[in-house]
C-alpha cells in the first residue's frame, strides 16, 4: 500500500512538473541574446536611407534598443559636413538631439522595415521619443530655428509632408499649409470652390453697389444737366454752377458720370 501510494505520488510529482514547463514554455516569453555584431550591422545600414541622409547639419538621433529585460543597445546617428556617422553610445539624459527608445529588437526591426508606416502609427507602441531639447512632452516636436533646420526635412523624407501633423511635427510646415485642409484632395477642391464663390459674391456686391450709386442721382438733378448740356455749358461749367447751389461732390459726380465727363 506504502510503496503504491509513493508511486502514485511520484506520479502526480512528474505530472505538475511538465504542465509547469508546457505552461512556461507556451505562455512565457523567452528572450534570446541579440548578437551585438548584428545590431550594429543593421544600424549602420541606416546611413543609406534617404531620410537619414536629409538630417541637418548637427543633426543626432539617439537610438535606445532593448535587447533583454534589462538590457539595452545604445547609438549614435549624427550629421557632421554631409556624412552620417554612428557610434555606439549615447547619454539619453544629457543628450543634445533627438532620443528614440525601441522596445524590442524585433520592434527595432520592424520599425527599419517599414519606417514610414511604423513612425505613423507605431508611436508609444514600437517605439518612444523621451523629452529632450527638440521633443516635448508627449512626443511633440519643438518649434524652434536648430529644430526645423536639423529634422525637418529628414522628418518629410521619412512620413511625407502629408503625414507631418500625425507625428506630432506641425512646426515643420509653414503657416499657410497649416490651415490647408489634409484629409483628402476632394476637401482640397471644396475650399477653392468656397474661394470663388466667395469672390464672385464681392463682384458682385461691387457691381450692385455702382449701378446703386447712380440710381441715387436725384431726377431733378439730371434734368439739369441734360439741359445745361444742350444749351453748350461745359461739364466744368455745369460743376461750378451746381456746387454754388449747394449740390454735394459726390452727386455732381455722379450726375455728369451718366454720360462722360
Amino acid at each position: 500500500m506504502n510503496k503504491m501510494t509513493r508511486s502514485n505520488a511520484r506520479f502526480s510529482f512528474i505530472f505538475l512538473l511538465s504542465l509547469f514547463f508546457l505552461f512556461a514554455i507556451l505562455f512565457i516569453p523567452v528572450s534570446f541574446a541579440v548578437d551585438s555584431s548584428s545590431l550594429q550591422s543593421d544600424v549602420n545600414t541606416l546611413k543609406e536611407e534617404s531620410f537619414v541622409k536629409k538630417l541637418g547639419q548637427d543633426a543626432k538621433v539617439c537610438l535606445i534598443i532593448q535587447t533583454d529585460t534589462l538590457s539595452y543597445s545604445y547609438f549614435t546617428l549624427s550629421k557632421t559636413q554631409d556624412i552620417v556617422i554612428t557610434q555606439k553610445r549615447c547619454d539619453e539624459i544629457s543628450f543634445d538631439g533627438i532620443t528614440i527608445k525601441f522596445n524590442s529588437y524585433e520592434a527595432f526591426l520592424r520599425w527599419k522595415s517599414d519606417p514610414k508606416k511604423i513612425t505613423v502609427s507605431g508611436a508609444n507602441i514600437n517605439y518612444y521619443l523621451y523629452e529632450s531639447s527638440f521633443i516635448e512632452k508627449g512626443g511633440i516636436l519643438k518649434c524652434n530655428s536648430d529644430c526645423k533646420k536639423r529634422y525637418c526635412d529628414s522628418a518629410e523624407e521619412l512620413v511625407g509632408k502629408d503625414k507631418l501633423p500625425l507625428i506630432k511635427a506641425d512646426c515643420c510646415l509653414s503657416p499657410f499649409e497649416q490651415i490647408l485642409p489634409r484629409t483628402s484632395g476632394f476637401s482640397i477642391i471644396f475650399y477653392i470652390l468656397i474661394g470663388i464663390v466667395i469672390l464672385i459674391a464681392i463682384l458682385g456686391l461691387i457691381v450692385t453697389t455702382k449701378k446703386t450709386t447712380k440710381e441715387q442721382v436725384p431726377r431733378e438733378l439730371q434734368v439739369y444737366v441734360k439741359t445745361t448740356r444742350m444749351q453748350g455749358y461745359t461739364d466744368e461749367q455745369i460743376k461750378i454752377q451746381l456746387k454754388n447751389a449747394g449740390w454735394k461732390e459726390q452727386e455732381i459726380r455722379s450726375a455728369l458720370q451718366e454720360k462722360g465727363e
